[in-house]
């Protein structure tokens, strides 16, 4: 099969996406054939994917994110669904009163809530993201609180033993969260079992506890689980999350689409 015309570079890209997701893997000579470019070219395109999150690259070819097992890292995630993450950050804002002491997960999504936090006025934010305590540090009103750990290098976070010991002697108001993947049934789940473990104390040391993540992460298991669907309060998702995925859910805790 050949490409019946010439597409501009963008196009192929996508083309290309769509591709590795139904295939699960793609090879460089037969994309070089497919669009009638060199192979040269299709390992640009790959290479650019995979530098904004939406592939993993291999030798001779590249396979898709949703089955490679692989963690984003922070700068690949921000590309992603960002305009989800900005209106489910905003959602969760309308749960944050002046005065509270909340905790917040490291994320893309939980970060985009960190930067809408500076309309608040007295609150005490803990958090293991080193990009949110930065971003916090210079506002007027608000304490942060840096959970000192191991530093997760390309992550921006830190966790371990010496984290999990903080959250294990404080307590908070209300904690947000992120995950990697959510199975309704079984729970919610990250690559790393460090990450799932601060996660656990996250949740254990918080009266309300509220799930944030876009409908991309529905129906994906990752290696360590940390919690299950019904530890939560609230679940704040997008739009596009399948009804049939949205009356699962709402059996175990109550659902927020935005």
């Amino acid at each position: 099969m050949g490409a019946s015309k010439p597409l501009f570079a963008e196009e192929r890209k996508e083309q290309i996406i769509k591709m590795v997701n139904e295939k699960e893997k793609i090879y460089v000579p037969e994309m070089s054939r497919i669009f009638n470019v060199s192979t040269a070219t299709i390992r640009n395109d790959l290479n650019e994917l995979e530098k904004s999150g939406r592939l993993v690259r291999t030798h001779g070819g590249a396979i898709s994110i949703q089955n490679s097992g692989l963690e984003l890292n922070t700068e690949q995630k921000k590309v992603k669904n960002s305009n989800s993450k900005l209106l489910i950050a905003t959602q969760a804002l309308e749960f944050i009163e002046n005065g509270d002491i909340i905790l917040i997960d490291t994320g893309t999504t939980t970060y985009q809530l960190a930067t809408l936090l500076k309309e608040k006025r007295n609150i005490t934010i803990v958090t293991n993201d080193i990009e949110i305590a930065l971003q916090l540090e210079e506002v007027t009103g608000l304490n942060v609180i840096l959970v000192g750990g191991m530093l997760r290098k390309g992550f921006h976070c830190t966790l371990g033993p010496f984290a999990n010991k903080i959250l294990s002697e404080i307590s908070v108001d209300k904690a947000f969260i992120a995950t990697n993947g959510i199975d309704t049934e079984t729970g919610l789940y990250t690559p790393d079992t460090n990450q799932a473990a601060i996660k656990e104390c996250m949740i254990s040391c918080a009266r309300e506890k509220y799930l944030l993540c876009d409908s991309s992460k529905f129906g994906r298991k990752s290696f360590s689980k940390f919690a299950d669907v019904s530890d939560f309060d609230f679940i704040i998702t997008d739009k596009q999350i399948e009804e049939e995925e949205y009356e699962k859910l709402s059996r175990y805790t109550k659902v927020i689409t935005v």
